[in-house]
């Protein structure tokens, strides 16, 4: 892997270096009622629209930050998986007469499919800890994860008990999910 190979992944690793605070404030201010987004649906005579009022808008906003947010990772596992397949196998695809589709789909997908699974794992969890992107831009009860409705419980209805139990269901449910996974990794 050269540098020159290395910079696009690096620029998809760049959101993970920063603050979710600082990430969030940038999304901010691009789906802004006067931002990017609502300039670039302008030139096609869409009224303004204000992304983080109402579910129908703010859900699929804030799934496309979250999802650009944390990408780097995914990015990193799934090359590291793709890096490590032997070049042998590549090479001899080729002189089999092996296609570039049916190399993608018969030698690496399945390669990489343990890393993939680990990817999806680690969304699921990472989707369940929601909360500064949520606290920046929608604190409604429409878009709140359960990491969100813990901070409300706990620091803005001051029940911290029930804060605590619905912490300790979110690291059962977590919990779960991961041996859920490791079961059917080793099948």
């Amino acid at each position: 892997l050269s540098l020159h190979d290395a910079l696009p992944i690096f620029a998809f690793y760049l959101p993970v270096l920063a603050a979710g605070i600082i990430i969030s404030q940038s999304w901010k201010w691009i789906f802004n009622l006067h931002g990017p987004v609502n300039w670039l649906i302008g030139l096609v005579d869409i009224a303004p629209v204000s992304w983080f009022a109402q579910p129908q808008t703010a859900i699929p906003a804030l799934s496309v930050i979250v999802a650009f947010s944390g990408i780097g990772w995914y990015v990193l596992i799934l090359l590291a998986a793709i890096l490590t397949i032997d070049q042998n196998i590549f090479d001899a695809a080729r002189i089999d007469g092996a296609s570039w589709f049916q190399i993608k789909m018969r030698i690496i997908l399945p390669s990489i499919r343990p890393a993939i699974g680990l990817c999806v794992l680690l969304t699921i969890i990472s989707c369940s800890q929601v909360f500064e992107t949520i606290l920046v831009l929608a604190p409604y009860e429409y878009t709140a994860t359960m990491a969100y409705a813990v901070f409300t419980e706990a620091f803005v209805m001051s029940r911290h008990g029930s804060a605590a139990a619905m912490a300790i269901f979110l690291a059962v449910i977590v919990a779960t999910l991961g041996a859920i996974k490791n079961r059917l990794s080793r099948e």
